[in-house]
């Protein structure tokens, strides 16, 4: 089993570094750039919830490409 897991990691490095680091690029994006609240004041976002919101981001779009048929993605994607 430890030969199967290390064959798959050794394969997957590279993606998984690429993942990782966008990731972190992502989030330390969302706690550098000020947003507004509704009061119009400078809010920053703590890397708590910069990692909670691209964690969540990522699910909803995960969850929407992986679960509907893909000529339904498409044609309600596609307007033209």
């Amino acid at each position: 089993m430890n030969y199967v897991a290390y064959l798959i990691l050794r394969r997957l490095r590279a993606p998984l570094i690429t993942l990782i680091v966008i990731y972190s690029i992502s989030v330390l994006g969302y706690v550098l750039i000020p947003g507004m609240d509704s009061a119009g004041n400078a809010y920053r976002m703590s890397f708590f919830e910069a990692f909670y919101f691209v964690l969540s981001q990522l699910t909803w779009a995960f969850c929407l490409y992986f679960s509907w048929p893909s000529s339904v993605f498409i044609s309600s994607t596609n307007s033209w």
